[in-house]
């Protein structure tokens, strides 16, 4: 889907409002987290909710605490982003996979609120260069990943859209998006 040009993160559920959630379920059958997602401009803007009971950010590997991990790649070369909530709830910080560490991320805009006792929405503007997409794409691949911690679990659960096995490895079981 396309959505209105120059996005901010606050225009996201606004701007995606009308298109369905994707439920993000877990093998046992519940639905841990929701996502949409849709192209502006050069950008791609998300709305992730997640009912993490147990917001646990790390920093250093963001994959082994709560994060959004966003995978996207115009061919075989992927690129790994980390959308990070805050213990708060209310703060969302950015990085990118560089060689096995978590850089920040400047280009990435992005808000980040509690959905009630449990849980945050992040809303999201991802600009397509960050994964070398070129701005006259027809395709690229995607796989998002949400993990955290639910159901009183303490091990960390993720959960995907796509169900990509390896999307850090693969584009297999990726989804593929269309100008």
């Amino acid at each position: 889907a396309q959505a209105a040009s120059n996005a901010t993160p606050e225009q996201v559920p606004k701007l995606l409002k009308d298109l369905p959630r994707r439920d993000m379920t877990h093998t046992m059958g519940f639905t841990l987290a929701q996502a949409r997602f849709a192209l502006s401009d050069h950008n791609l803007i998300m709305q992730v909710r997640s009912q993490d009971e147990s917001v646990k950010p790390n920093p250093f590997r963001p994959y082994d605490g709560s994060c959004v991990e966003i995978f996207l790649s115009p061919d075989k070369k992927i690129t790994q982003l980390y959308v990070i909530p805050g213990e708060d709830r209310k703060s969302v910080t950015f990085k990118r996979n560089n060689s096995g560490d978590a850089t920040p991320v400047d280009a990435i805009t992005g808000t980040c609120e509690p959905l009630g006792d449990v849980g945050y929405e992040i809303n999201v503007v991802i600009p397509l260069d960050l994964a070398n997409i070129p701005a006259d794409f027809t395709s690229f691949f995607m796989e998002t990943n949400v993990i955290g911690f639910f159901k009183g679990n303490t091990a960390k659960n993720t959960v995907n859209i796509f169900d990509a096995i390896t999307p850090f490895s693969s584009t297999d079981g990726c989804g593929v998006l269309m100008k």
